[in-house]
Order: structure tokens, then sequence, then C-alpha cells
């Protein structure tokens, strides 16, 4: 009599425990931390990925905040340390030595009565700092306390890995702005915001500048230096031959001091070959020397120019990068021309576009090229008004170029963001905005199914429950609007509460 053996039960993936930390990369903290349930294996699987990321916030016993105990038992595994508001020592004691990531963010330290508890808590971090100086790579500081001291630099300067660092709202004294520009010289990626330099004592004839070239530097981020004047902070753009993102943000009455002349000279001479990426914010320039800027630079991935006086020569200059731009932001300043247009050759002629952020458009410039189809087909944001009030009394037309416009928008089916909101809502104005209801041809962005932020913010709406209804079922992945729905307020009453029924968050002005 032979016998006969079962097969074994076929091999599920999720019992191979590489699969799951494979799967584990892929899920946030909240799907993951449901997998811990599920057995001991899994826990073991998971507990890597709900670890690696730790947010602190306030004081320790903050309800967000992970127990002290287990986060002492899990040090091992934490990657990722972000330290908010706080204003405790438990947390910053924990004997964490393997962080590849660490920011502390504290304003209210500043304060005066909490001075020596400041003191211990930067003395804290600074221990901190120097139990991960193997493994670092990231480091953020945003701390309105007066001074950080020369022996916290020297700890920093110690993170041979370190590969960013971000400095926000505090001031860098002169003995130890040579430790800071020698950190800066390690790194890739540089963000000093909201920071003061203080200048050399008188009897001191040293240049506060650094002398040698920031050749590992890739991407920086200067906003609102005090201490540095704009040609300084131009010489240290000119000290980094690798950059290739550069984001300059000004206060408005460092315009009347701005070197556009210096800035347009080091861009003709290929100052930065491998520049892709530029912001300048406020911009400063004039259309002609914005058109030298644009004339001169590579193809770029991304231009922000809000404020800028973009005119007939610049518009022209922007065309080169049409087949490149991934991102714009572009804003008239007060000289500036009517970007209508612009933005709607932008929108036809630039296949890579993924985020949009301009000014008014009135519909009548779809007219201009009414048969050619947005080439942006994989646009994630997009950030606009469309003004039909030149329509006013003009039913029909009024109709066809709505009817126009809707098309263009359902088209864009990766769509993410959709904002056409005014810059200045609070302003009355005679402009009329893009009606979004069933009645106004809404049933036309139907395959915009990836939708997750709608913002309308004065343009008010005539939402009824059959919009609500129909946005609940087609857009499944909205999460947020933001905007009036309704003049009235019963019906608003129920279309709010239906969207948050349905996990939809809805904000007034």
């Amino acid at each position: 009599m032979s016998i006969v053996t079962a097969p074994p039960p076929p091999l599920n993936p999720l019992d191979l425990p590489e699969v799951r930390a494979h799967i584990g990369q892929y899920l946030d903290k909240s799907s993951a931390h449901a997998c811990l349930l599920v057995s001991r294996d899994w826990n073991a699987s998971f507990a890597d990925h709900i670890w690696r990321e730790v947010i602190v916030r306030g004081v320790a016993t903050h309800p967000g905040n992970p127990p002290l105990s287990l986060l002492v038992r899990k040090s091992a595994l934490v990657r990722s340390l972000r330290f908010d508001f706080i204003c405790s020592l438990e947390h910053l004691s924990v004997d964490c030595d393997q962080l590849e990531y660490l920011a502390l963010q504290s304003p209210a330290l500043g304060i005066h009565d909490l001075h020596e508890l400041s003191e211990d808590i930067h003395t804290k971090f600074q221990e901190l700092i120097r139990r991960n100086e193997r493994t670092l790579q990231s480091l953020k500081i945003y701390t309105p306390k007066p001074y950080l001291s020369t022996r916290f630099w020297e700890t920093v300067l110690r993170c041979q890995n370190l590969s960013t660092l971000c400095l926000n709202c505090t001031a860098i004294e002169w003995k130890c702005s040579w430790l800071f520009w020698q950190i800066c010289s390690r790194v890739a990626s540089v963000e000093v915001a909201n920071v003061r330099f203080h200048e050399a004592p008188v009897t001191d004839g040293s240049s506060p500048m650094p002398t040698t070239p920031f050749r590992r530097i890739r991407s920086l981020h200067l906003k609102h230096l005090d201490g540095m004047s704009l040609i300084q902070q131009l010489g240290v753009f000119k000290k980094c031959p690798q950059l290739t993102c550069l984001w300059w943000e000004l206060d408005h009455s460092e315009g009347r001091s701005f070197p556009a002349k210096v800035l347009c000279e080091s861009i003709v001479t290929g100052q930065w070959p491998h520049l892709h990426s530029l912001s300048l914010s406020p911009n400063c320039m004039t259309d002609q020397d914005l058109a030298i800027v644009l004339g001169g630079l590579n193809p770029m991935t991304v231009l922000e120019l809000p404020h800028a006086d973009i005119g007939s020569l610049a518009s022209v200059a922007l065309e080169k990068h049409f087949p490149t731009l991934k991102q714009l932001h572009l804003i008239p300043g007060q000289k500036g021309v009517d970007l209508g247009a612009l933005s709607n050759r932008v929108l036809i002629q630039c296949p890579n576009l993924k985020s949009i952020k301009t000014e008014v458009m009135s519909v009548k410039k779809l007219s201009e090229l009414p048969d050619v189809r947005w080439a942006c087909q994989s646009l994630h944001h997009l950030e606009m008004r469309f003004d039909f009030s030149l329509l006013a009394g003009q039913a029909e037309q009024e109709a066809r170029y709505r009817d126009l416009l809707l098309q263009q928008l359902g088209s864009l089916t990766q769509l993410r963001t959709l904002d056409i909101s005014r810059r200045q809502p609070h302003i009355a104005t005679e402009e009329v905005g893009l009606r979004l209801s069933l009645s106004h041809g809404l049933h036309a962005l139907s395959e915009l199914g990836r939708l997750e932020r709608l913002n309308f913010l004065g343009s008010e709406q005539r939402w009824t429950m059959n919009e609500a209804n129909w946005i609940i079922e087609h857009w499944k992945q909205l999460k947020e609007i933001k905007g009036e729905c309704s003049p009235f307020l019963e019906t608003r009453s129920q279309v709010v509460h239906a969207l948050r029924e349905h996990g939809v968050a809805l904000y007034r002005p």
C-alpha cells in the first residue's frame, strides 16, 4: 500500500521577512503600525520602519510623542530625529548613536525666563551631535538663540559625512564665522535663512568672507541675511562651481542695491555650467536684465521668478527653457506684462511640466489656439486664476470658452492640486472666476481621479448636494477644499457635512 503525501501548502510571499521588509519601505506609519500587531515575525520585520523616523513635539508629556521608555529601548533603530518646540531634556538625552538626520526647532528658547533651560537644551543637542558625528548626514537648526557657541560649531565640523546644513533664525558671531564657512565647504546642500552675520571687531582687519571655493555645494539657499551685502552673497555663489540649484530670497528693501549687472555677467560667462534650478524672490531685474539671465542659462528644469517685471524680451528668452521646464513660478511685478498669453504658451509647449504657479489668465487667451491641446499632460500642480470678466454679457461666448477651458483641465489626469484662488481674496473685485458646478460643466473634470486639493478662495461657488455627491463619486483621493462652497447657510452645512463624512476637510476663508 503506497502512502500519498499531500503537497506542501504554497508559500505566501509575505511569509518571507525580506519581502515584508521591502514592503515596509513604502508604508506610512499608521499602516506599518497595523502590521506590527499581526504576529511576532511581522513585528520584527516592520519595527525598523516604525522607529526609523521619530518626531518629538513640545514637552516630554505631549500626547503625540513616543513613550520615553520605549524610545530608549528602540534608540538603536532611530535614523531620523526631529525636535519641534522642545522645552524639556528627557528626549534629548536618549542615547541615539546611529542618526542620519537631526533637526531642532525651538522658537520659544529665546524668551528671557527660559534662558537657563535654553542653555541646557543646546548643550544636550550638541552632545547628541557629537554621539552621531560618524553617521550624521543632515543637520537642521531653527532657533532664535542669540548665539551658538564656538564649541557647538567645532562639534558640527567633526561630522565628516554631513551633506546638508540648514540654519534658520539665529546669529553667527565673528569668531565662529570661519568655522561655519569651513563646514559649508564640506557639504553638498546649504540653506541659511534669517541669520545675522556679525561684523569683525574694528581692530581686526581680516575679511569676513570665505577665501576658498565651495567645490562640494550643489544646492544653495540664502534668504534674508543681515550683515552680508548682496555683493558678498553673490560672491558666495560664485565660489560654488558645481552649483545645480540656487535659491536667493531678498527683502523688498534690498532691491535698490541688487547687483543685476554682476549676476548677468556671471551667468553669461558660464559661472555655473551645471545650474538647472533657479529661484529669485523678489525679482529686482528689468525686462532686459531678465532676458540676459534667461538667455545665458542652460536649459532649466525649475524657474521661480515671483514679482518679475517680465516683458517681451524676457518672454522670448523664456521659450528656450520650454522643452525642459518641470516647475515654473511666474508672478508679474508692478511693471510686468499680462502673462495670460505666455501662460497659455507654457501649457501648450512644456511637455515635462509638473507644477505651474502664475497670474490671472483671461479665458479669451484660449481663443488664440483653441484647437491645440495642452502638452503638460503629467502636470501635478496648477495654480492660476481664470478671468471671465471680459466676456460679461456675452453668454454664448462665455459658455464656449468655459467649455474649452474645462476640456483642457479635464485632460490633466495626473493633477493633484488645482488652485484657482485669487491672490488677495479679501479685496473686492469685478473679476469673474471659474464656476465649478454641474450646470457649468463640472462633469468635464470627471477624469481628475487623483486630485487631492482644490482651492478657490475668493471665487465663491454655489454648490448643492448634487455637486457634493458628484465630488464624492469622482474625486475619491480628494483630501482638502479651501473656499466658500455656497452662500446659503443650510446648503453649505449639508455640503460640508457630506464631504467630511468621506474624509474631505473643507476650509472657509
